[in-house]
């Protein structure tokens, strides 16, 4: 029994072999690369030899600065095999068998290099058209430094092989605890003024393209969010610091969703920040509630009526309105509320060229090169080949065999 189990343990270290010498001396089709990516990890059989033996192969063939230069590769044996042991970290499953892959590459430096990669250059502050990520008191005002942090974030965004990086540390990372708790301490404590990993990730995914300075993200975003989620996944102390870091922003952007409110507001009202606050509510209610029925108004009543009359641009029909009630003529009263108001006169007079929401400052037609109101929520989900997912059905192959040969 026991020379079987060697001799199986020996067809298992061939096999590895095999397929890793076959590599050198054979020129793989794409389809048959990604096809051998995904076996790779599986013919360790996850044990510790065959894994540090594959783990030597992404060592010695993944040069992680030449991670941009993947898309232009000349053919050769050289650009097929890191292709390829790139592919196969991408595509990395969360099965046990891939543990002890993923601590080899631990300790034979490969993570540390890919991570360094996607560090580097890195700005030490967030994108200045993202003022979420800043706090009141960090929001800047010198046009020069906004102009070379500009910079150097265009400058970090257009540098090739961020992509990549960002998908390799995703595949390695997928439910793996140890290699989650090193990316998510990688950075912290240093001396200099660079960021976390964590801090950096949430930057990116938080930033959109500045299209008035021609700044695009290059579609980063969404990888680097992808990345935060998988670092969290199953794991409550990296959970808990990513929560952390997206919850400040979301508070930050609450209360800048405030303040651009009241602002609005008080632009609107000739009577200061207390139009359309929560106080003058209270007040105005409480008023209205204790106010006898007459047929005069009360000066309370003027007072909140004209509040409301010069946030809308109702202080001529109000005006009117009162003047009408004071006369107790129904005639008069009656003729006054067939009249336009001036609030729609006004209305109908705008420019549409100008016309905006006083609160969040959009338009029609005020700025045609930006986004108006598009909102779209996105959540990865697998779908299996039985219920829809397979290529075929995604892209209307199937639909197209199933129409009829001629119409009816």
């Amino acid at each position: 029994t026991e020379n079987q189990q060697t001799s199986a343990g020996d067809d298992d270290d061939g096999t590895l072999s095999l397929v890793l010498k076959s590599l050198h001396s054979t020129q793989l089709s794409a389809p048959l690369r990604k096809v051998i990516a995904k076996l790779l990890p599986f013919l360790t059989y996850g044990q510790v030899a065959q894994s540090k033996e594959l783990a030597s192969y992404f060592d010695k063939y993944v040069n992680v600065e030449s991670l941009g230069m993947m898309e232009t590769f000349q053919k050769g044996n050289k650009s097929i095999l890191m292709t390829t042991f790139v592919e196969t970290a991408i595509s990395l499953p969360p099965v046990s068998v891939c543990d002890n892959l993923r601590k080899e590459l631990i300790q034979n430096g490969f993570v540390k290099k890919v991570l360094m990669f996607l560090m580097k250059d890195a700005p030490t502050k967030p994108a200045p058209w993202s003022p979420a990520l800043y706090s009141k008191l960090e929001q800047q005002s010198d046009e020069k430094a906004k102009s070379d942090l500009k910079e150097e974030w265009r400058r970090y965004f257009n540098r090739p092989g961020l992509a990549y990086a960002i998908k390799v540390l995703t595949g390695l990372c997928s439910k793996h605890s140890q290699m989650q708790m090193l990316l998510a301490e990688s950075g912290t404590g240093g001396a200099d003024e660079s960021p976390d990993l964590l801090t950096l990730c949430h930057w990116i995914e938080s930033t959109s393209d500045n299209t008035s300075s021609g700044i695009t993200t290059n579609d980063i975003g969404i990888l680097a969010e992808t990345l935060l989620d998988e670092l969290k996944q199953d794991n409550q102390v990296t959970a808990v610091k990513v929560n952390l870091i997206r919850k400040k922003t979301r508070e930050r952007k609450r209360e800048i969703a405030e303040e651009r409110r009241s602002k609005a507001l008080v632009g609107m009202s000739a009577f200061g920040r207390l139009v359309g606050s929560a106080a003058a509510e209270k007040s105005t209610l409480a008023t209205s509630a204790n106010q006898p029925i007459s047929g005069a108004p009360a000066p309370s009543d003027a007072r909140s009526g004209s509040m409301l009359a010069s946030m809308f641009g109702l202080s001529s029909f109000l005006s009117s309105s009162t003047q009408s009630r004071a006369s107790s003529s129904a005639k008069d009263s009656s003729a006054e509320t067939k009249a336009k108001p001036a609030w729609m006169a006004e209305m109908e007079a705008m420019d549409d060229e100008a016309f905006a929401c006083a609160v969040c400052q959009e338009g029609r037609t005020l700025q045609p090169s930006e986004l108006l109101g598009l909102y779209a929520f996105i959540k990865k989900v697998t779908i299996s080949s039985a219920q829809g997912g397979a290529k075929s059905d995604i892209d209307g192959t199937n639909m197209l065999i199933a129409l009829p040969k001629s119409l009816p």
